[in-house]
């Protein structure tokens, strides 16, 4: 340490301390004051009792200075007694008097000390100014409110049946239809706020449909009287075929579309040569009637040459992607469409009536739709799961409007699903219908792998809300820091200033005006887990937002300001739930032991009809 530094320190220990006692001498000194004004208030100053006090103290002032003086001494009836000091204070009768007046004021100083809680009073107040004047001034522009605060803000919007519980505040109704995108790491608090949430919607008997990736929300929250499990690798799943779905044929198209998402940066031969074959085949099983998973398998799984036979004899479109049976070129294009549809051999085992677009659109029934998968079968899943939740979305445009509606999308781990055709558009249209939806990612790249750069921006827009946990990357950091936004603001800085005197040191206190983010990438890198950061969309104090545009555009003028809600930092609780189900209960047909066995049969029959094929026996001998 330099002798400078030292010096510097030594100065600035010194005036903190000296402006210390100068503050504190200060208040004692202002509140001993008030303490006297309390007790001449009540004293009376000008009665007889307080001029026999006061003279009494000036006699014997005067009573011990050398020279014995005459001095005058107050009397009841108003006159004036002259006589020497040093007799006057000696009078007994006058000496119990001012004993007695000494006594009650005694007792009355006594009493009026609560005045001296004001010292601590007036230490806080002066805290609290000082910290003030060193806060930082909000202009405009984002910033963090208290969980008190948001609640105050939306208490004439709020309902508590309904609102959906985001760490220590609610998102108000009116706010689920704007969407909501959680962001965070894992193990973080994404699937808490999830299971919070979605206790919340059973609660209130709503109609959901939930991609659960790792099984956690089913084996928590599955009704099996209620509920529907669709997973054809799970024992508990209600039988569906892709034929239940169909209405028109514009739906096999689009249905095929979902099957076979485009990818960004990749040849749109191998999306267009699949799809064209897979519409010619389903195309074909509904001119034949052949509407079973069953049917479907055995002639995705038929030779090539099979295949090109039923696309010709309904003169498909998708032939001339297979004119030749025995190229390269379609060895090719039915190698991706397995990729895409060896899910079916799944599925041949089952049959069932159920029908996603029917569940949709009765209106009476309630209860949740599970889509599950593993880190094991999602790969073979997804493209089943995101056709069902497109087959939903898609159902879901075509009801009309009510905003008292409410069908909510829970995807989990979006990133494990294949590219949905109709994300964007549930996103920007379903408001109208009551869509909501809840999107859960690990880092911005999943979304951008899938969609690309500039979907992947169109979707993070159309999410109103977010939440936001820890994450790991520096992209999704960046990310989330911008989506936060920057806040205008009048930082104040402190500076000390020291004169030669001590007591000319000062305290000096400077604006500027600055923008920042809200909070920088590496602090929402160092979220501690089950803390999020919690932005809800700007709502109408009347939820009937889109009746305000439609009035509006009719002529009708109303004045409703939109509220602004800003970021609260929140802490999410985990609550412990017991589990009600497995996530999984295998299928018994998947069982790899049994199905050797059942080859080994099918061998030996097999076997044993060549040899009684081969065998010749004289007729003879069986007639005898």
């Amino acid at each position: 340490m330099t002798r400078s530094s030292g010096v510097e320190g030594f100065e600035t220990l010194t005036s903190a301390f000296l402006m210390g006692i100068k503050m504190h001498f200060l208040v004692i000194f202002f509140i001993l004051g008030i303490h006297l004004f309390v007790l001449s208030l009540i004293m009376d100053v000008k009665s007889y009792d307080s001029k026999v006090l006061l003279n009494w103290y000036k006699t014997k002032f005067i009573s011990s200075l050398p020279k014995d003086r005459i001095t005058s001494f107050p009397l009841p009836n108003g006159e004036y007694y002259k006589d020497k000091a040093k007799i006057i204070v000696k009078n007994q009768g006058l000496i119990r008097h001012v004993e007695t007046v000494q006594h009650r004021l005694n007792n009355i100083f006594i009493k009026t000390c609560f005045i001296w809680l004001l010292y601590p009073g007036f230490l806080y107040i002066l805290a609290t100014r000082s910290r003030k004047q060193l806060e930082d001034e909000y202009v405009r522009g984002s910033q963090f409110i208290t969980p008190r605060r948001f609640k105050k803000l939306t208490k004439n919007i709020r309902d508590k049946k309904k609102d959906l519980p985001f760490g220590n505040i609610e998102m108000p109704f009116s706010a689920e239809i704007r969407h909501t995108l959680v962001v965070g790491r894992p193990g973080t608090g994404k699937t808490v706020a999830f299971n919070n949430i979605l206790e919340k919607v059973i609660e209130r008997d709503e109609k959901a449909i939930v991609y659960d990736f790792k099984g956690e929300y089913l084996s928590l929250f599955f009704r099996p009287e209620k509920d529907i499990l669709l997973n054809p690798l799970d024992k508990r799943s209600t039988g569906w075929c892709i034929f239940n779905e169909v209405k028109t044929e514009t739906d096999i198209s689009a249905f095929v579309a979902s099957l076979i998402p485009e990818k960004p940066r990749s040849d749109p031969f191998w999306c267009d040569a699949p799809r064209g074959v897979l519409t010619g085949i389903l195309i074909y099983l509904l001119y034949k009637g052949k509407t079973q998973n069953a049917d479907l398998w055995a002639l995705l799984n038929s030779s090539a040459s099979e295949i090109h036979a039923c696309l010709d004899e309904i003169d498909s479109p998708g032939l001339r992607y297979i004119e030749d049976p025995e190229s390269k070129q379609t060895q090719s294009v039915l190698s991706v469409l397995m990729q895409h549809t060896y899910f079916f051999s799944y599925l041949a085992r089952l049959q069932g009536d159920f029908c996603v677009t029917d569940w949709v659109d009765d209106l009476e029934r309630k209860g949740i739709v599970y889509i599950t998968s593993s880190s094991v079968s999602h790969s073979l899943l997804s493209p089943l799961n995101t056709l069902f939740v497109d087959i939903v979305g898609m159902r879901l445009l075509s009801l009309p409007n009510d905003l008292d509606r409410r069908l909510f999308f829970f995807i989990d781990e979006l990133g494990t699903l294949q590219r949905m055709n109709m994300l964007i558009q549930g996103l920007t249209l379903t408001r109208s219908k009551g869509g909501a939806f809840f999107l859960a990612i690990q880092d911005i790249g999943q979304i951008e792998e899938r969609y690309g750069s500039k979907l992947r921006q169109s979707i993070v827009n159309s999410c109103g809300n977010s939440v936001i946990f820890a994450v790991e990357d520096n992209d999704t950091a960046e990310f989330c820091s911008l989506k936060l936004g920057e806040v205008d603001q009048i930082i104040k800085t402190k500076s000390l200033s020291m004169g030669v005197n001590n007591f000319k040191d000062g305290i000096n206190v400077n604006q500027q005006r600055r923008k920042d983010r809200l909070l920088i990438p590496a602090e929402i890198k160092e979220l501690g887990d089950l803390n999020g950061i919690v932005k809800i969309s700007s709502v109408f104090p009347s939820d009937k937002n889109i009746m305000r545009k439609l009035l509006g555009s009719v002529g009708i003028k109303i004045s409703v300001k939109p509220l602004i809600l800003h970021p609260v930092r929140c802490m999410f609780n985990y609550k412990q739930r017991p589990t009600v189900t497995p996530a999984l209960i295998q299928h018994e047909s998947l069982d790899i032991a049994q199905h050797i066995n059942e080859m080994r049969n099918r061998q030996s029959n097999i076997i044993n009809d060549a040899m009684f094929d081969d065998l010749e026996l004289p007729i003879k001998d069986i007639c005898t």
